[in-house]
């Protein structure tokens, strides 16, 4: 690179002049555009919908810039450019516009050093040299559940199958497994979605001998990827879940979605996903509990069933969640998007210290769940002090046609890395989990039936 002068330069000490040119503004809109595309699908997939020229993709200097603020590329701690003085202002005002969003998927990238350049091209060739070796670090997946499109749901009851061995249990009733579940192909993806059904037969019974154990009060249809508790709940992972309503579900009543649960701990859940209203044994009437807008809404809540992040819920639309369990310092931290969006935080990170004695020491002990579990409506003919017996209590009306669409279930370790915001997780360099995993002796019994029980899925009553 020629001899430069070096000075320090911010986006606010810029001076943001309106640009002449329009061209170079709309470049920048689109580099801004870009940036969204690049951290969800990868830059060479970012230029292809953005209507830039095919010609411009590569002279357009804000493209290298991007991929490299993008990366959080640093020299002793402080991010490093190299450009051309000229594009300053321009990059003045694109920095402007990405700051917020940025900050959500790379935090930290602070001051950067613009280097006057006498040759404009060897600057621009640094740039571009620089993005092919700098990649944002981002967590490794490992507990991967996510349907490969080449998958069957037959593939469940044969225990050859890769999807079999991949599932430690499954919870469908006195069903078939393909009529409680189905998979979708997705179009130009690698992997399926799975359709959680429920029907009148979808009661669960853990001990098989024993009829008193049937799950009267719960409709239920659950799915526990083989998880290893101790191997994974170290440091910080993040756990992806996914959801579509492709019809309505009652929100009379309450629906489980996905949980970690604790199940020795009287059923508790580090955290859960919820939809439908809150069990509140007085609440007889049938009508959504605490109100319509609420039980219309999909909620991460804590240990101790306090929501901690919520969003109305819409037919067709996919909600993306990862949840980041701090297993040190016991805290969840969500990210949130929709539909192919980058994931982004929401919120800051919330403790998850339960209040019920019985729930303490998780930490190594706990399943994740993918599930539909509909939760009853309490019967008033029950004394009001059973009533709390979800599993075995309650009003289940006849079920017509119920379903939850579910994907992009996996897990990932961000104990030194941040989250992927890609929804659909990186397909590449899968790390699996290690030799604990696999031998771990697979229950094929109850699974987490002693989980999802008691007053612990029910909502406020237990609090």
């Amino acid at each position: 690179m020629p001899q430069s002068t070096v000075r320090h330069w911010t986006p606010d000490k810029a001076k943001l002049d309106p640009d002449p040119r329009g061209r170079a503004v709309r470049r920048c809109l689109l580099s801004l555009e870009a940036l969204r595309h690049e951290a969800a699908f990868g830059w060479w997939k970012a230029w292809r919908p953005l209507g830039l020229p095919k010609r411009d993709r590569w002279r357009n200097p804000i493209q290298p810039l991007l991929l490299a603020v993008g990366s959080g590329a640093s020299v002793a701690g402080t991010t490093c450019l190299a450009i051309d003085p000229h594009w300053a202002f321009h990059i003045a005002c694109l920095l402007r516009l990405v700051q917020d969003y940025k900050s959500n998927l790379f935090p930290g990238a602070g001051e950067f050093l613009i280097m006057e350049t006498i040759n404009y091209s060897q600057a621009r060739f640094c740039l571009l040299l620089w993005t092919f070796f700098v990649t944002p670090s981002l967590g490794k997946i490992v507990v991967d559940y996510r349907i490969p499109a080449s998958a069957k749901v037959s593939d469940f009851d044969d225990p050859s199958s890769a999807l079999a061995k991949n599932t430690k249990f499954k919870a469908i009733g006195s069903n078939k497994v393909d009529e409680v579940v189905e998979f979708e192909k997705q179009p130009k993806a690698p992997f399926s979605s799975i359709v959680f059904k429920i029907t009148d037969k979808s009661i669960f019974q853990p001990n098989e001998k024993d009829n008193s154990s049937a799950q009267l009060g719960f409709r239920r249809t659950d799915l526990l990827p083989l998880y290893n508790a101790p191997e994974v709940e170290v440091g910080k992972k993040t756990y992806h879940h996914s959801f579509k309503l492709a019809k309505p579900l009652n929100i009379s009543h309450g629906y489980l979605l996905g949980s970690l649960e604790f199940v020795a701990g009287d059923g508790a859940h580090m955290f859960d996903i919820f939809y439908g209203s809150d069990f509140e044994s007085k609440e007889t009437s049938g009508k959504p509990v605490p109100n319509e807008q609420v039980a219309s809404s999909f909620r991460v809540r804590d240990i101790n069933f306090n929501p901690i992040y919520s969003v109305k819920a819409e037919l067709k639309t996919v909600y993306n969640f990862a949840i980041e369990v701090d297993w040190t310092k016991q805290t969840l931290q969500v990210f949130f998007s929709t539909d192919n969006n980058p994931l982004v935080k929401v919120g800051n990170p919330a403790p998850s210290i339960p209040k019920n004695p019985k729930a303490a020491g998780s930490t190594g002990k706990n399943e994740w769940h993918l599930q539909l579990i509909k939760m009853p409506i309490p019967d008033p003919k029950d004394p009001e002090d059973k009533r709390g017996d979800v599993p075995h209590k309650g009003l289940q009306p006849p079920i017509t046609d119920e379903e939850i669409v579910q994907l992009r279930n996996f897990v990932e370790d961000t104990t030194n890395e941040a989250p992927n915001p890609n929804p659909d997780g990186d397909s590449s360099g899968v790390k699996r989990q290690g030799k604990a995993c696999r031998k771990t002796k697979r229950n094929r019994g109850n699974g987490s039936a002693d989980g999802s029980r008691g007053n612990t899925v029910g909502g406020n009553d237990d609090k």
